[in-house]
């Protein structure tokens, strides 16, 4: 069975993170509305690089399968 999907791109996305620091150093960032997006990083900017990354291969994916 083939699966007919639609991909709609759009300009921009704009979801709510969460940032916190670690313990031993370093971020653990989370989006409350996308359950399992989450990433790490050392710095701000790693953190907000990574997330955003996750951000969009999770979207990617609901897109694909027509989420």
């Amino acid at each position: 069975m083939i699966k007919e999907y639609t991909i709609w791109r759009m300009s921009s996305y704009t979801f709510r993170t969460i940032i916190e620091p670690e313990t031993g150093g370093g971020y653990h960032s989370f989006v409350p509305i996308l359950k399992g997006v989450h990433a790490y990083g050392a710095s701000l900017r790693e953190i907000q690089s990574n997330l955003k990354e996750a951000i969009k291969c999770h979207v990617e994916g609901l897109l694909k399968d027509c989420e």
